[in-house]
């Protein structure tokens, strides 16, 4: 029996159709924003993970901020080689430090309660304030003399570090070499602390730092990138993300690299060969092709303008591929040290100062020890320990440090 269809009947099917379809497209679409989401927050709960498990043995924290629960060093791990001596202080290290003098702030209560008890001394502690006062005075043209010279220097080892001043954050910038420590504090970390220093924007040479940003900013000085920054963060990387493979190659080359540029300076050659130049040349961009395979670039959303944020990983490889030349640099020019350590070694009394301490009262009394720890820095790389140097200091004939 034949089924008679009328147009009415048509229109409420194809109404229906229409209905049924476009709440397929609607739950079609909650789907993929659903996964979406699901994909942002497991990335979220990624990146929380991998920064509770970040230490200074592999990222650029400070081994302060470890607390009491010391990171536990995997074998094979160590950013450095064994130099084969006996722990401890060795032969012609200089151990006498000036925290009794030099420190304007809760150090001097400290000796205001240890001189009296000792040699039955009474001295207030705006005594101690006014002899600190009196000794950064005396180092003014010494301090001015000190940067002068970093301007000339053909390599500069530069980093920050904060500091609370009278209950804010300030920033101790460092310029340093083998010879000279030159330290400056300032508000601000950035390009800003780095010109009120007045070392960098008239440099000319190589400067060694950690990459921060700011220090790209200066346009008339070679960049060298500190490899033991990037060691750490690799280690980061490796202990994450297991299946990032390039992170483990990129260690291993710089390592290698490191390797060949300590044995050339202990044979007096002048440069690395073109063997190994052009061996680690290929090996880079080797990896760096892999890291780019297993962190692809994010594209571009249809719905949003730009791209997706890239992950810490890809940042990583980014950074990488852009300043080859400045990672690089430390095989190529045997003068440029592997690591930044020289600068991190010229902060360390300011870290246990302030660890100590807790913070200065004043910016004032801030830069008074910056000066003189400048000065005392600058004295024990030529050979003068800290007794002598501030005597001298006092006496009036700081300029030793320059003889």
């Amino acid at each position: 029996m034949p089924v008679n269809i009328t147009e009415d009947f048509v229109r409420q099917l194809m109404a229906q159709v229409d209905f049924l379809t476009k709440q397929n497209n609607t739950l079609t679409a909650t789907v993929v924003s659903m996964n979406q989401t699901i994909n942002e927050l497991n990335q979220t709960i990624k990146e929380l993970k991998e920064q509770l498990n970040k230490n200074s043995k592999n990222s650029s924290k400070p081994p302060s901020s470890d607390g009491l629960k010391k990171p536990v060093v995997k074998k094979n791990r160590s950013l450095r080689e064994s130099s084969g001596k006996k722990q401890g202080a060795q032969e012609g290290h200089d151990g006498v430090h000036l925290s009794v003098i030099s420190n304007p702030d809760h150090t001097r209560e400290h000796t205001h309660e240890i001189l009296p008890s000792v040699f039955n001394i009474p001295l207030a502690t705006g005594t101690i304030k006014n002899m600190v006062s009196r000794c950064a005075e005396s180092l003014k043209d010494t301090y001015e003399q000190i940067r002068l010279k970093m301007i000339t220097l053909g390599l500069i080892h530069c980093d920050e570090t904060g500091s609370r001043v009278d209950g804010k954050i300030c920033w101790v910038h460092v310029a340093s070499d083998l010879d000279y420590t030159y330290l400056t504090i300032n508000q601000r970390r950035g390009q800003i602390g780095m010109d009120a220093a007045n070392v960098l924007p008239h440099a000319h040479g190589i400067i060694v730092h950690d990459c921060w940003s700011s220090y790209w900013k200066y346009q008339d000085v070679t960049h060298a990138i500190c490899c033991a920054h990037l060691l750490r963060e690799l280690n980061g990387v490796i202990e994450n993300h297991p299946e990032q493979t390039w992170a483990v190659r990129f260690k291993n080359l710089l390592l290698s690299m490191k390797k060949v540029h300590d044995k050339a300076l202990l044979s007096d050659e002048n440069e690395v060969s073109y063997y190994h130049r052009h061996k680690f040349d290929k090996e880079y961009n080797s990896i760096i092709k892999t890291a780019y395979e297993e962190n692809p670039l994010p594209e571009i959303s249809a719905k949003k303008h730009g791209r997706k944020k890239k992950s810490k990983v890809l940042n990583l490889v980014c950074r990488l591929d852009n300043y080859k030349e400045s990672v690089c640099l430390f095989i190529k020019n045997l003068c440029v040290p592997f690591d930044n350590n020289q600068a991190e070694r010229d902060l360390r009394m300011v870290k246990v100062k302030t660890k100590v301490s807790g913070c200065f009262r004043s910016e004032e009394g801030a830069q008074e020890y910056l000066t003189i720890m400048s000065y005392i820095g600058t004295a024990r790389k030529h050979g003068i320990n800290a007794f002598t140097a501030i005597r001298e200091a006092l006496n009036g004939t700081p300029d030793i440090i320059f003889n």
